[in-house]
């Protein structure tokens, strides 16, 4: 069965959601800890990239169990 486009685009909403929040976070945790504002920015980066293949990942198999179960 095809996968409603309303359920992808509420996917990606939330995909997109959860990085901004992600991102924010991380970037006060480093700012916390008393590293510069370009330190701080470099290691969220560096751990959303790490974390980022792990994401879409996930995200396919959500779109990949819709397909099956729908």
């Amino acid at each position: 069965m095809k996968i409603n486009s309303s359920q992808f685009k509420q996917t990606i909403i939330c995909y997109g959601i959860c990085q901004i929040l992600c991102f924010v976070m991380l970037w006060i945790y480093y700012l916390s800890l008393g590293k510069t504002m370009i330190d701080a920015l470099t290691n969220t980066i560096f751990i959303m990239v790490f974390f980022k293949i792990n994401m879409i990942i996930m995200l396919f198999s959500m779109l990949f169990s819709w397909n099956v179960y729908l």
